[in-house]
């Protein structure tokens, strides 16, 4: 049986994001026939009343997939399309998966971890990185499987659900990152003054965040603390960044990327993504 990671559930949402898909309470990503809309309706007769099961029609026996918020999840860790695995221990609501999560924390407190997951209320989404959420929805953001941006949501906590495996952030991620949601009458001085000690160190906020002007938004999520742990330096990879350019960037040859391969335990050395943080290790 394959091992269910944070990094496995984010690919497979971004693979649910590409498919025919609406937004089906109950619904464990499963293609929405007339029999399976029948067995929904019984578990949730006020939800499914009868504007709502005209709703769908458009959708039953055309290939298309349904999920609730929780079920995108769900259906991950059941097995994948289909949830051929379903196992009833891991049928949880929201709130559910929240209280037995392994571990969990303020939304302020974010890792930087593909797959974590999102939480607030009655609702959950799946962080994918670089402020990124994809989340299965009904309402002002969309029908269906969706990626939306982190501030576009009020999520107040992230956890780490129990059946699935998570990085090892103090070991494979040699900082401490801290980040602020940007309010009304903000300015990258005052936020700088106010986490740096130093209005003047806010060129440092624009460098982490790859801010090319000083013009910021509330609700806007900034990492505003890099606090190194260790002497080797850390890299958050960008867009279009190889191996070999950032081996050449820090060691001037891009030869030596089995550098950072080795020090990040990286699998598959052509895989990076945006986001993603990786330790430099200094040459011995």
């Amino acid at each position: 049986m394959a091992e269910l990671t944070s990094e496995g559930l984010a690919k497979y949402c971004e693979k649910c994001l590409t498919l025919k898909a609406t937004y089906l309470k109950g619904g464990l990503m499963r293609v929405i026939t007339n029999k399976y809309l029948s067995q929904l309706k019984k578990l949730y007769p006020s939800w499914y009343t009868a504007s709502r099961i005209e709703h769908y029609k458009p959708f039953v026996e055309q290939g298309f997939y349904g999920a609730d918020c929780v079920g995108l999840i769900k259906s991950y860790i059941m097995g994948g399309l289909g949830s051929p695995k379903y196992t009833a221990p891991k049928d949880m609501s929201t709130t559910g998966m929240y209280n037995t999560a392994q571990e969990k924390g303020d939304i302020s407190t974010l890792p930087e971890i593909r797959g974590i997951i999102l939480y607030m209320d009655g609702h959950v989404g799946v962080y994918v990185g670089n402020d990124n959420v994809i989340e299965c929805t009904w309402g002002s953001l969309g029908n269906g499987i969706i990626k939306s941006k982190l501030h576009q949501r009020n999520w107040t906590h992230w956890l780490k659900m129990k059946y699935i495996k998570y990085p090892d952030i103090t070991n494979t991620i040699d900082t401490e990152i801290t980040k602020y949601v940007v309010q009304h009458g903000d300015s990258l001085w005052k936020i700088a003054e106010k986490f740096l000690g130093n209005g003047s160190r806010y060129p440092e906020i624009m460098a982490w965040n790859n801010l090319k002007n000083t013009m910021i938004y509330p609700n806007q999520i900034l990492i505003v603390k890099e606090t190194q742990q260790v002497k080797d330096p850390v890299y958050q990879v960008k867009k279009g960044d190889t191996l070999w350019g950032i081996a050449k960037h820090f060691y001037g040859n891009g030869s030596l990327f089995s550098l950072i391969v080795e020090k990040n335990k990286l699998k598959d050395p052509a895989n990076i993504y945006p986001g993603q943080i990786l330790v430099i290790p200094n040459r011995r």
